[in-house]
Formats: structure tokens, C-alpha cells, sequence
């Protein structure tokens, strides 16, 4: 404080460089969803096996590979799983090793394993975790249904015209197939003009190429030739010669369309697509995606896509926004309620502006140094700065009540300015460092490295905020206070509440047995509700879109299944107006057994369903449709069908007694009374998954 008040230009000078690097790292400052720089100790092998059986994979790939990455220095612990068609491993390692060595070394050990693999086995496929690979929008992309190549469109229109946005790094849509031209031959006619397959096969492979054909060499100029002699169109392949006269289209027909494909994936009734959005790193999350709407919107006014339209399912931009909104509306709301109880109290504006102004400012430094380490602002960060609001304004009214006092008793500004400081610096200093042992402790001393590096993200920012207003109730505020007006005579009432509390404290000094006791009767009242607190593993939070998922016979076609899909679509198209309802995603990949219909809601309003009863209208709804042999259940977007099963792994190292056993478990689950259903998922004829399926419906899971 001495200092600052010998030198008041120089702190001036302080205070104008803190806001204008302030205001710098604002405006660059990388905002994303979530902090980078942690490397998760996973990483995934997927293996890629056609046509074989879960023990044929055991056999031939897990054991092999098994045996090559247990000798990896770091590793915890390695899970594998071996299914029909391929083989998956999770490998854990210790949270201090350094994943890029366990990569290369993970990669050197397959390459060893390569040798005793299968013969027909062909590549497999490594993967590392990072938050930063998430899609900063996820969407929908429809498409009109007689469109004769939509991913032509999609790829050539849409996804560049996205590529080429400031920030964008890729875009990928999956969900469609390119056309293709079908060559389809008739074999009468093939027989009667004696044409052999073989050789138009041959001609068509040879008569659709291009290579390099050599250099011209001119006046010093050197000119490369290319032959082409690709086909251009259908016509071209309808009328290729294939000898005795004849053409193509005499012995087959061309036919031009969209492969045939068993995946199912409708939004709101349309033929669709799933499109992603990835950034570049270090990019605003922001910003890009409001470039990237900006480009969707007018991609949609382009003549050229009528029937197109895209519809974000999720927007890292838009949460971020809210984020960063919430921050700015509890900044301001603490401000405002800080200069109206300062006010109340000390009844002169001038100061009362003086310590509102500490947090902004105490903010404005906390992302100084954010932006100088190399950080970035994120939910977390974001979440302690909103913890570090209400804290920051406390150093500096502890320093202003203490100068004020100083004036009272008749010490000039200077004087009271230096003296009053001092005296409560040490208090405040204390006072702020149990707040920040608080934290610390938890960043710095954690065996978990995970726990550690998300604590260190949301606490070191309420940590810095704190610091900061310890600077600014040290040096800024004590020289601020030299312009402020004289202070305010004491309010009647506030005597009146001194002398109250003196009383009640010198009864408690008194009886301080019977305080005691007073004391404890509040623990326990306070006890009782904390035991008594409904506990959940999971938390609903804002989440208001919800799945109905389904599971079909083996024996169900791809046409039933498909009707199956368009009545839950056709249910809750009824519902529309009456739930908000903004989207309805039917899905269902591939061969796949199971499919579900994903129903995206508005933003609730007052008067709208609340989330608790369309939770409980969920059940009955989906009772309307009820089709034999297909089992549904409904739960919001983060449970899925978690929220209506029980799962039962069995560990062993005899898969064959495994099976056996989730047999026996099975036969004794379905007679529980409440369990609608239990099953082993079968891969194979012989062979089983480990995982043992406990489905119920209408009743909790604790009630279970």
C-alpha cells in the first residue's frame, strides 16, 4: 500500500495496461468446450475379421495379441473382446506414462504379433481419446428421396462449401451411399449371340482408363500427354462394342441408382444423413460455428439444393455461448446486488462504484493469465470464474471499511489510506489463503492424474481470481479511495445491530454451555436432510431429448422393420405441437437387430410439459404401439437404455463354462418378480458375449 500511494501515476499506468491486455486476451483467447492437454492412458485396437466366429477370433487373434501387449512397459490393465467378424482390445495404462512412447511401443508389438496372425487377417486399426476430436456441431442432413445421387450433391455442394469456412479442419457425413452404375446381364441373350462374360468383362476394364502417355519435347518446352478414355456416361457404357456387331445394352442393361442398403435413417419423415463438424485446434469454438451457420443458411437459400436442409442436433458454439452469457449475467447480477448492499451500508456512491469495479477487474487479470500460460477458456474455467464472483469483492470491502473507520476517527485520506490497509492486510492475506488451500491441495497433490489435471482447470482459475483481488484490495483500491467523498455518518440502525450482537455474544460468553448444546441440536438438524437426500448415479440436468429404443426378432425383414420405425415416428408426430417436439430421428445400421427414434425438443417455456411429466407419460405412450416379438424402452438422451437394464459380466478363462453358466443365470433372472425379460446375446451358434441383459419396465431401478 505504501507503495502504491507514493506512486499513484505508475499504479494509474497499471490499471490502463491491465485493461488493454485485458481487453487483448478477450478477443484471442481460444474458447472450446472442453480443456486440452490431457492424455487419456487408453488406446484402442480394432481388428477387423471377416467371416469368422467369436472362438476362431479368440484363438487366432486375441490370444496371439494378448501375449505381445502384456509385455508393454505401463500397462494396467488390458480388456479384449472377441466377437464374430472382428477382435477389440482397451488397453489402460499407468497415469504417468507418456502416451505417445505406449503408442509407438503398442504399434511395435502388433507388427511383432503380425507373425502368428491368420493368413487371411489383413490391417488392423489403433485409437487415442482426445476431447478435442469431438465434433463441435453434430447434424442432420435431409435429402430428397427421389434425388438420384445425393451424396454427389452432398459432397460436392455442401461438405467444400463447410471445408472452406475459416476454422472448419474436416467435415463428415455418413448415413448415405454414392450411386453406382449396375452392370446387368442377361444370360439368354448372352447364350444366344454366344458372348462370353469373360471377355466383355475384360473389355470394360480395358476400355476405361487413363495413363500417362509420354513428354513432347518443343523449343526447350517439355509437354506431358495423358490418354483418357474414361466413360462419361451411361450411354457410353450402353453402346460399347463387345464384337459380331453387337453393344453392351443387347446382352445387358445399365442401370444408374443408389446401392441397396439395409441402413434405415429418416429426420422428420426425410431420407437423411449424419453430418459432423470438426475444428482446427487452437481455433474459437464460437466463432467458427457461427461462420458455419452462417454458410448453412445460405447454402439453404441456394436453388440448387431445394429439398436439402440441415438440422443441428448439437452445437458446441450455442452451449459455450450460454456459458460465457451465464458468466456475463452472474457478473453482473453480483455487481448490481454489490453496489446496492455497499450502498445500503456505506451510503456514498463514489466508493461503493470503487470496490464493485475489483471484479471485473480481478476477472479481466484471472484471463490475462489464461491466456499468457497457454490456457483457454472453457466450461470448466468458465465455471470457476463464476465460483470466483461473489469472492472477489470481499478483500476490497474488508480494505474500505477499514480506511473508513480510519477517517472516522479524524486521520487524513493519505493517512487512513495507508494505515487502514495495513491493518487488515494481513487478515485478508490469511483470509484468502485457506480459500486457496482449498483448491491446491486437490490440483497439486491427487495420485489421479485425470482428477487432478479437470480439478486444476476449474480451481486454478478461482485460485488466480482470488490472487487478483488480493492485488486490487492492496494496491488499487487504497489509492482509489483518495478521490472518494468523506464518509457517511452511522445509520440509527446500524448502532441498533451492533448493540444487538454485542448482547448475543455476550450471552454466548456467558452461557457458553447452553450454546453449546444450541450448537449441536443445528448439527444434527442439519444432519438429518443430508442423510436423507435422494442420491443418484447420474444427473438429468437441462437434457429434454429422449430415445425409444427397440430390439427385433431375428426373423423380422428389413420392410418390418422399417414399418416398425414409421409408426413410433408416425406417434410422435402427434404429439408435435402439443410436447414442442422440434425433430424426429429414426436410426437403425445396418443388419443390425436394434433401432431407435430419437426426439430432439425446443427449449422448454413456462407452461410447457415439464421434463418430469412427459417422463411419466413416456411408458404409456409408447404402449400404442405394441408389436409382437419387438421389445421397446424409453429413457432421455444420457441413460439410453441403461436406465432399463441391469447388467451381469461373468470373468473367467473357460468361455465354454461361461456360457453354461450365463445360461443357469438366465433360467433363475426370469423368474424375478418385475423383470420383464433377461438374455445372453448369442454371436454365434456356440459361442456367447460375456454380458448377461436384465431388462425391465414401469419400475425403478432400486426398487428391483
Amino acid at each position: 500500500p505504501r507503495f502504491a500511494l507514493r506512486k499513484p501515476v505508475t499504479v494509474a499506468m497499471l490499471l490502463i495496461a491491465t485493461l488493454v491486455m485485458g481487453a487483448l486476451s478477450w478477443n484471442r483467447i481460444p474458447v472450446q468446450l472442453m480443456p486440452e492437454g490431457y492424455d487419456f492412458p487408453y488406446i484402442w485396437v480394432w481388428m477387423p475379421y471377416q467371416a469368422s466366429t467369436p472362438r476362431e477370433t479368440e484363438r487366432g487373434l486375441v490370444q496371439p495379441v494378448e501375449d505381445a501387449l502384456e509385455t508393454l512397459p505401463g500397462v494396467r490393465k488390458i480388456e479384449a473382446r472377441a466377437a464374430r467378424d472382428f477382435a477389440r482390445f482397451e488397453i489402460e495404462f499407468d497415469q504417468d506414462t507418456d502416451m505417445d512412447e505406449a503408442w509407438s511401443g503398442l504399434v511395435d508389438r502388433m507388427e511383432r504379433a503380425r507373425l502368428e496372425l491368420p493368413d487371411d487377417f489383413e490391417d488392423y486399426y489403433v485409437y487415442k481419446y482426445n476431447p478435442s476430436d469431438s465434433p463441435i456441431i453434430w447434424a442432420g442432413l435431409t435429402y430428397p428421396s427421389e434425388a438420384a445421387d445425393p451424396v454427389f450433391i452432398i459432397d460436392t455442394e455442401i461438405k467444400r462449401a463447410l471445408e472452406r469456412v475459416a476454422g472448419v479442419a474436416k467435415v463428415e457425413f455418413n448415413g448415405a451411399h454414392r450411386a453406382r452404375i449396375y452392370i446387368d446381364f442377361n444370360r439368354e441373350s448372352l447364350d444366344r449371340h454366344n458372348v462370353s462374360l469373360y471377355q466383355v468383362m475384360q473389355l470394360l476394364q480395358k476400355d476405361n482408363f487413363t495413363t500417362p502417355s509420354g513428354k513432347v519435347d518443343a523449343d526447350g518446352r517439355v509437354v506431358l500427354l495423358r490418354s483418357i478414355a474414361t466413360f462419361e456416361s451411361e450411354d457410353d457404357i450402353a453402346r460399347l462394342p463387345i464384337g459380331g456387331g453387337l453393344v453392351l445394352e443387347d446382352v445387358a442393361q445399365v442401370i444408374y441408382a443408389q446401392p441397396a442398403s439395409t441402413t434405415i435413417h429418416r429426420i422428420n419423415g426425410d431420407s437423411a444423413a449424419s453430418l459432423e463438424i470438426f475444428k482446427e485446434s487452437g481455433a474459437n469454438t464460437i466463432a467458427v460455428c457461427a461462420r458455419v451457420h452462417e454458410v448453412l443458411a445460405e447454402l439453404e437459400a441456394n436453388a440448387k439444393l431445394e429439398g436439402y436442409g440441415v438440422h443441428p442436433f448439437f452445437d458446441q458454439g450455442k452451449l459455450i455461448q450460454e456459458s460465457v452469457d451465464n458468466l456475463r449475467d452472474a457478473a453482473l447480477q453480483g455487481g448490481v446486488l454489490a453496489v446496492f448492499v455497499l450502498l445500503f451500508f456505506l451510503r456514498r456512491l463514489r466508493v461503493t462504484l470503487i470496490i464493485a469495479a475489483s471484479i471485473p477487474l480481478s476477472l479481466l487479470m484471472t484471463v490475462i493469465v489464461q491466456d499468457v500460460s497457454g490456457d483457454t477458456i472453457n466450461l470448466l474455467a468458465m465455471m470457476g470464474l463464476m465460483l470466483s464472483v461473489g469472492m472477489t469483492v470481499d478483500n476490497s470491502v474488508v480494505v474500505v471499511e477499514s480506511i473508513y473507520r480510519r477517517r472516522e476517527l479524524g486521520s487524513s485520506p493519505r493517512e487512513a489510506a495507508l494505515e487502514g490497509t495495513a491493518e487488515v492486510a494481513l487478515a485478508i492475506l490469511a483470509a484468502t489463503s485457506t480459500t486457496l488451500v482449498v483448491f491446491l491441495p486437490m490440483v497439486l497433490m491427487s495420485e489421479d492424474a485425470q482428477f487432478s489435471f479437470y480439478m486444476g482447470k476449474l480451481g486454478l482459475p478461482v485460485c488466480f481470481a482470488l490472487a487478483a483481488s488480493l492485488l486490487v484490495a492492496l494496491v488499487f483500491v487504497p489509492v482509489a479511495t483518495l478521490f472518494s467523498e468523506r464518509p457517511a455518518d452511522p445509520a440509527p440502525w446500524i448502532g441498533r445491530l451492533t448493540a444487538g450482537y454485542i448482547r448475543v455474544l455476550d450471552w454466548v460468553l456467558r452461557k457458553r454451555s447452553t450454546a453449546f448444546a444450541v450448537t449441536l441440536v443445528l448439527l444434527f438438524s442439519m444432519a438429518y436432510p443430508m442423510m436423507n437426500l435422494d442420491e443418484s448415479d447420474s444427473s438429468s440436468g437441462g437434457i429434454i431429448d429422449f430415445v425409444v429404443g427397440m430390439e427385433f426378432p431375428g426373423s423380422f425383414s428389413k420392410r418390418e422393420i422399417d414399418d416398425t420405425l414409421r409408426r413410433y415416428e408416425a406417434l410422435f408426430e402427434t404429439k408435435r405441437d402439443e410436447w414442442r417436439i422440434k425433430v424426429i430421428r429414426a436410426r437403425r445400421w445396418g443388419g443390425a437387430r436394434r433401432g431407435h427414434v430419437m426426439v430432439f425438443m425446443e427449449d422448454r417455456e413456462r407452461g410447457d410439459l415439464s421434463k418430469e411429466e412427459i417422463e411419466e407419460l413416456l411408458p404409456e405412450v409408447i404402449k400404442d404401439v405394441e408389436i409382437p416379438g419387438v421389445r421397446a424402452w424409453a429413457g432421455w438422451r444420457s441413460q439410453g437404455r441403461d436406465d432399463n437394464r441391469l447388467s451381469i459380466a461373468l470373468h473367467g478363462d473357460d468361455s465354454d463354462r461361461l456360457v453354461e453358466l450365463g445360461d443357469q443365470i438366465v433360467s433363475r433372472l426370469e423368474l424375478v418378480p418385475g423383470i420383464v425379460g433377461a438374455e445372453v446375446d448369442i454371436e454365434d451358434s456356440n459361442e456367447a458375449d460375456l454380458i448377461s441383459i436384465v431388462r425391465k419396465h414401469g419400475r425403478r431401478k432400486e426398487d428391483l
